[in-house]
């Protein structure tokens, strides 16, 4: 996992760079077309969320929408979470999972929530790899429930190692 991730608020240069992922069959098949910067303020008044751009060493390596706990929903719910075609499978989607309880400033023992399509298997694997529990379906959309001791033993592993070096 990659521990040493930047996450902003998504901007509108982000959207040059991120635009480009979606020539990748997968991205482009689960996500979507590509948001224009103004559909993206658009969808974070409509539904309380916030789309963010996760960096490393200055480079836009991902792309996660989460929507804010209301009262109909009381938990973060993930829903949305991209990586950049090229940085795939070297722990960059580990590393945002792990990074958003910081951002938020929320407590690591919280349970987070997400939606993934019943046809994206990718994203199903994904979340099942790191420890989530598969939820309600509802429609096409499966939910998945973070694993709070899971995502502890997580960063007592990492402050361990920091403390190591």
């Amino acid at each position: 996992m990659i521990s040493n991730l930047e996450i902003r608020k998504f901007q509108r240069v982000d959207s040059i760079r991120y635009g480009e992922w979606f020539s990748d069959f997968n991205i482009n098949k689960y996500i979507g077309p590509v948001w224009s910067a103004k559909e993206l303020d658009e969808i974070e008044m409509e539904t309380e969320s916030e789309v963010l751009s996760v960096f490393l060493e200055n480079e836009l390596v991902g792309v996660v929408s989460v929507a804010y706990p209301n009262n109909e929903h009381p938990r973060y719910c993930i829903m949305g979470i991209a990586v950049a075609p090229n940085k795939q499978r070297e722990g960059i989607g580990e590393g945002i999972l792990q990074a958003l309880p910081n951002y938020f400033k929320t407590a690591p023992s919280q349970r987070w929530i997400a939606y993934v399509s019943s046809q994206n298997i990718p994203a199903r694997n994904f979340f099942i790899k790191h420890g989530w529990k598969k939820g309600l379906e509802e429609r096409d959309l499966y939910e998945f429930i973070s694993n709070p001791e899971r995502a502890l033993a997580k960063s007592t592993e990492l402050t361990s190692e920091q403390n190591e070096t």
